[in-house]
């Protein structure tokens, strides 16, 4: 059982780890919407905030599962504890995408990139 605040230290590495791939991206997110904010501020905002979101959010949770997983509680209180935390999670992680889908599809024109002509309706048959 590893307990103590060295336990802490080595699990919240462990944790930052498995999220660094994420948080790399994210991080090269932020820095291509300040370069591109002059041509699509609204969606250079979104995306921002949706980077900034998702680092807070996953070094958050890092911190919250090696303080529930370094606790000197017995294992069902763990448990019970890392359960909360990954339901917070699956409700909490949705935000960040959210607000790529709208970054990316919302405030679009109507009008088509590639108009598509379509075939004329069927005549009626009397």
């Amino acid at each position: 059982m590893m307990v103590g605040p060295d336990a802490f230290y080595r699990i919240l590495f462990t944790e930052l780890g498995f999220h660094l791939p994420q948080i790399i991206t994210c991080l090269i997110g932020m820095v291509l919407s300040v370069v591109r904010w002059s041509r699509r501020p609204r969606q250079c905002m979104l995306v921002m905030l949706a980077s900034v979101i998702n680092v807070v959010f996953m070094t958050g949770y890092s911190a919250a599962a090696a303080y529930i997983l370094s606790n000197r509680s017995s294992m069902p209180s763990r448990q019970v504890g890392m359960t909360g935390l990954n339901i917070v999670t699956a409700i909490v992680a949705t935000v960040p995408f959210v607000l790529l889908f709208v970054a990316a599809l919302g405030g679009r024109s109507d009008q088509a990139a590639f108009p598509v002509r379509m075939p004329p309706p069927f005549a009626k048959r009397s």
